[in-house]
């Protein structure tokens, strides 16, 4: 009996450190120096739906968003307004890290500026294609 209450409060404490930890993860003050970065800014399903992949590289930054708003630069905002799901944007990010780097992990961040700013439209026919639903 004693073992079984010493187990109960191991998880207790247990799930309380990991529901702590993950509530200080996501936050809205930087835990890093901001960096630069050349990106392509998309919307995306699931969360966050705001990402940017690194070009050149595999590594996807996700976008902080605070109630369904993206934590992004002024210049951003008016492009993000518009039907985006269709757009890519590309440019010159600089971001400020709102989680640490864990390789394998989409790091949150939080857009300070974006210059040498290019919106494009999707290719939508390649993509169908690419997906087999053009014939």
């Amino acid at each position: 009996m004693k073992r079984l209450l010493i187990f109960i409060m191991l998880v207790v404490v247990t799930q309380y450190a990991a529901a702590q930890q993950a509530t200080t993860e996501i936050q809205n003050e930087p835990v890093g120096k901001p960096f630069r970065v050349h990106g392509r800014l998309s919307v995306c399903n699931g969360n966050p739906s705001c990402r940017i992949w690194i070009v050149g590289t595999n590594r996807i930054l996700g976008i902080r968003e605070i109630e369904e708003k993206p934590l992004v630069a002024p210049v951003l905002h008016q492009i993000l307004k518009e039907d985006v799901n269709d757009r890519l944007i590309y440019a010159d990010f600089v971001v400020s890290p709102l989680t640490k780097y864990k390789e394998g992990v989409m790091q949150m961040v939080k857009v300070e500026s974006a210059e040498n700013v290019i919106v494009t439209k999707r290719d939508m026919r390649f993509l169908k294609h690419l997906t087999g639903t053009i014939k």
